[in-house]
This record gives structure tokens, sequence and C-alpha cells, in this order.
């Protein structure tokens, strides 16, 4: 066999041998195969800037090639919108192929003979996927992550013995997508973002409850009991209604969900 040098992607075959493909569907579907097949993941997220510069296409033939792509079942794109509610990059992942190029269902794969060692791999890259698909670096935009990273990078340097090149050294693992670092990085930014939130909504009254604290599900310990703990949210709002003494405890999916929540709390007084 022969001995290969260097880092390299192993691209599905269908993609190199399929005729009816052109030269810009290629060079879309090599770039997706590289992000994901390249980086032992199912999917993932790439802006349209990052289309024109990995291949040199066009802006706008890229959109048409990924559109055209999608219509004849070639890609998948999985559609996202940031916490507040606006739009963020698309993620994509090449669709389940036969030999032919052809889309095929799970019942027409050939059956597949599964040893302890290959069960291992496929549960581990089962959870890498789900841990890709939940983190909330993937929801912001290339502009916010650049600036996060940047910020937390910063912040874990800052009693190093060396701060810039341990800011370096966190910054790589970033964008490497490094699972610990990448946890590491949402709970600090869930929490910057809690308390931003805190200090600008908690104490606020609408006569009627009160906010207190506003947290992430990592701080959920030593925190009231409450019926929204039976039910695991992304953000709580702890509160109280006046002249009241017992603590009440709500759950949001989204910093979208978090902030109507408040909203109404604190406005129409009601949860």
């Amino acid at each position: 066999m022969a001995k290969h040098e260097g880092a390299f992607t192993m691209v599905p075959n269908w993609i190199l041998d399929n005729t009816s493909l052109s030269v810009y569907d290629r060079a879309i579907l090599i770039h997706i195969a590289r992000q994901t097949i390249g980086y032992g993941k199912k999917s993932d997220g790439i802006s349209i800037s990052q289309f024109v510069k990995a291949t040199g296409i066009g802006r706008t033939k890229v959109i048409q090639a990924i559109t055209e792509l999608e219509e004849k079942q070639y890609i998948k794109v999985k559609r996202q919108t940031l916490p507040s509610g606006g739009q963020s990059f698309n993620k994509y992942s090449l669709h389940p192929r036969s030999p032919h190029g052809l889309p095929c269902s799970q019942d027409e794969q050939p059956p597949v003979r599964h040893t302890n060692t290959q069960n291992k791999i496929e549960q581990n890259m089962r959870e890498r996927i789900l841990f890709d698909e939940d983190n909330i670096f993937h929801t912001l935009t290339e502009h916010e992550q650049e600036r996060e990273v940047n910020a937390y990078a910063d912040y874990v340097s800052m009693d190093a013995k060396h701060p810039e090149a341990y800011k370096v050294k966190i910054m790589k693992q970033i964008r490497r997508e490094h699972h610990e670092t990448l946890k590491a990085f949402q709970e600090w930014y869930l929490k910057k973002t809690c308390a931003a939130l805190t200090a600008q909504y908690g104490g606020k009254s609408s006569g009627r409850y009160e906010i207190e604290i506003i947290y992430p599900y990592t701080d959920t310990k030593g925190y009231a009991d409450g019926d929204a703990y039976k039910k695991e949210h992304l953000f709580y709002v702890q509160f109280k209604g006046a002249g009241e003494d017992k603590v009440q405890v709500l759950g949001a999916d989204s910093y979208q969900a978090l902030k109507a929540l408040l909203d109404n709390l604190i406005g129409k007084g009601t949860p």
C-alpha cells in the first residue's frame, strides 16, 4: 500500500466520478467534505464568504451551486438563527450516497458487522456530533466568534505564566473545535451573558414580580427548586412575587426567549 505523506482528507468517489456535476458543484462538495470528513464531523457551519475564499468562486455562483446541490439531494443544509433571533451561517453535510452517487435510505445500506472497537468509535462520533450541534459557539456569526473567542482567550490567559503564548494556544484549540475547550468557552459565554442581563434586569419589578438573578444551566445547583428543573433549559430566571418570600424559577431555551420572558415579567407582570 502506498504511503501517504502529510495530512489529507478522504473524498467520496461519487464526488470525483460523477460526470453530471459542474466544476462549481464539485468545488462546493469537496469543501464540505474537507470541513466534515476532514475533521471527523457529520456537519459543519460554513459561511458563504468561507465558501468563496476556499473555492475561488464568486458569491452568486456559490449560492446557486448550493441551492442546486440541495435540490438534487447531494447535500443537506441546516438553516440556523442566532440566540438573538438573527440569521447565522448554515450547517452543511453530505447526503448519504450509494456507490452510484444516488440518494439511498438507511434500509438500502449494506449490512455492517460491528466490532467492539467500531461500536466505541461510532458512539464517540455520535457524542461529538451532538456536542457540535448544541454548542453555542456554532450559533455565533464569524464576527461574533472572533470577538468572543478573543475575549475568552484574554480571560483564561490572565494568570498564565506566558499569557500571550497561552492565549494563542486557546484560540487554536477553539478553531480546531477541541471538545473540552469549546465546552469551557460555552460555560464562560453563558455566564457572561447572564451576568450582563442580571445587571440590567436584577431588582426590577412590575409591581407583581421582582427579578432576582439570571443564570445558565451550569449554575443550577444551590438555587431554588422549581418545576423548570424537570426540563433542562439553557437559561434560568429566578424571581418572586411582590411581598412574597417564595422564590420561583422559569427556564428559557434561547437568548431570544429569555429576553421575552424578562420583558414580560417586568413589563406585563406575567411570566
